[in-house]
């Protein structure tokens, strides 16, 4: 007669938690920023505890905090973008100085062409 196997134990699964605090994005504090879910009136809440800079957005019943954040830091890239028009003002001042680098660049195949016309 043989041995009777053994049942083995079942594997319990981990369950991921995700961070409920976050990084500030304008103070740079490690673990500053809360969220607070209110599913009753539909609204999220993140507020920095060092700065003081809060955010606030609409929510739905399966938003966890993390999605808040990444809202957040949507709606700030969002905001930079729309200041990039104005920064494009600056921006031709910047192309003055890739324009300023180019004739150098120009400059240096000039001496080039200078130095086979000279042999």
């Amino acid at each position: 007669m043989g041995k009777r196997k053994s049942s083995r134990k079942p594997v319990k699964k981990l369950k991921t938690t995700l961070d409920k605090e976050f990084s500030c994005l304008f103070c740079n504090h490690e673990r500053t920023v809360t969220a607070k879910l209110d599913n009753e009136h539909k609204i999220g809440q993140l507020t920095c505890s060092a700065c003081g800079v809060s955010f606030q957005t609409t929510i739905t019943t399966l938003s966890e905090p993390i999605d808040l954040y990444s809202d957040w830091i949507d709606a700030c890239e969002q905001a930079n973008d729309t200041s990039k028009p104005a920064a494009a003002t600056g921006g031709s001042h910047g192309g003055a100085r890739s324009g300023a680098s180019a004739p150098a660049a120009g400059g240096a195949r000039h001496d080039e062409y200078d130095d086979s016309d000279d042999e």
